[in-house]
């Protein structure tokens, strides 16, 4: 495609390929990346044909490692709902925070549900934020909101914010899952047990799932505790959310 040939060709990228060889890098890595910036560069300029060269440059770290897996149906929603600076700068700043392996499956997962919503014909809208780690969320909720049994669950007390910290309960079917989902355990499984002989709540930090807990009925105390990836937490941790709870259940 000329497009991506005229770009491969521009001085400034042929010297920054270059100055990867002089340092060692090896040669065959160095055409994998070519070949996956050029194909990233054919994706892009079929929703923005005049998406500017300033912009491709400074995102060049990501494009040439992390394929765009964009299909036409994508690429006609993402016209319509963002413009290229947002989307560019919302993976670039995921990207520099987690790495090339953590995003691709999580922009994977995105469009995936993305186009399964545009077939079943629901719309969606664009999120309130243009943060990948928001996009995901959003258009997750849509996608097992539409396809999954929703029931309300039991609760107890209201969202609860201490200094950067948020407790909340999970007040339908599709927030355990969501949660779930975005820490990596199997939390969904207990929703059957809340309000009958468990309760169940979330902690936050800064926006960013913490902690998910497990008390008894009657007293909140903690049975179970977990981190991301059912990880597991240390004493100091385990007693913060006991307080947390037990502050917040004294303040309903």
């Amino acid at each position: 495609m000329q497009i991506s040939s005229d770009i491969i060709n521009k001085p400034s990228i042929k010297r920054h390929y270059g100055q990867k060889m002089i340092s060692g890098y090896p040669e065959s890595l160095i055409e994998f990346e070519k070949t996956v910036f050029t194909k990233n560069i054919e994706t892009l300029k079929k929703a923005w044909p005049y998406l500017s060269f300033d912009l491709i440059l400074n995102n060049i770290d990501w494009l040439e490692i992390l394929p765009l897996n964009l299909t036409n149906i994508h690429i006609d929603w993402l016209i319509k709902n963002i413009r290229p600076q947002s989307f560019l700068n919302m993976i670039n700043q995921h990207y520099t925070k987690v790495g090339c392996i953590s995003i691709s499956t999580f922009i994977n997962d995105t469009f995936e549900q993305l186009e399964k919503l545009i077939k079943q014909n629901v719309e969606v809208s664009a999120p309130k934020r243009w943060r990948l780690i928001d996009f995901h969320d959003h258009v997750s909720y849509l996608y097992l909101k539409n396809n999954s049994k929703n029931n309300k669950l039991q609760t107890i007390i209201e969202p609860y914010k201490k200094d950067n910290y948020l407790l909340s309960q999970p007040k339908e079917s599709i927030e355990i899952i969501i949660w779930g989902k975005k820490v990596k355990n199997c939390v969904a499984s207990y929703e059957e047990r809340i309000g009958e002989s468990i309760w169940i709540f979330f902690i936050e930090k800064d926006g960013i799932p913490l902690y998910t807990v497990e008390t008894d009925m009657n007293h909140y105390h903690i049975k179970q505790i977990v981190s991301q990836c059912n990880g597991s937490v240390d004493s100091v941790g385990r007693d913060f959310a006991q307080a947390l709870i037990l502050e917040a259940v004294g303040k309903k």
